[in-house]
């Protein structure tokens, strides 16, 4: 008498998963790498939009000290740049802000500190200067 067998046996079940587990092990990495590559890519265009709000900023309110040749803001227009950039925005994985820096070359940093899955800064960072040099530490 043949035996008439319908579907697969645990064995052949547990096979087929194993093989799946392994090659989605194998691919998480790379799927991560991409998306922290598209995070990354979607700050740097916030940060290039902070740079060109800056610059504005800049060209309408700045003066060039006779001096030095270096450029200040005149008294009581600090304030505008709110007007000119929204750097206090934040997203789901950067937050945005300006940096003080005691460096009198460097008249203007805006950063982006990059933050898990819980929201938590986890130390990604990346900064534009005034002179568009974009820097990245992690």
């Amino acid at each position: 008498m043949k035996k008439n067998h319908k579907g697969f046996t645990l064995i052949e079940l547990i096979i087929v998963l194993s093989i799946f587990s392994v090659l989605i092990t194998m691919a998480m990495p790379q799927y991560l790498k991409l998306v922290f590559r598209a995070q990354e890519k979607k700050a740097l265009f916030n940060l290039e939009s902070i740079y060109n709000g800056q610059k504005m900023f800049w060209f309408e309110t700045a003066s060039e000290d006779p001096d030095n040749g270096n450029h200040y803001v005149h008294p009581g227009n600090e304030d505008l740049l709110e007007s000119y950039i929204d750097y206090t925005q934040s997203d789901k994985h950067w937050d945005y802000y300006l940096v003080n820096t005691a460096d009198n070359d460097i008249l203007f940093v805006a950063e982006a500190a990059h933050k898990n899955s819980n929201g938590a800064l986890d130390g990604k960072t990346i900064s534009i200067d005034q002179d568009h040099v974009i820097t990245k530490s992690y």
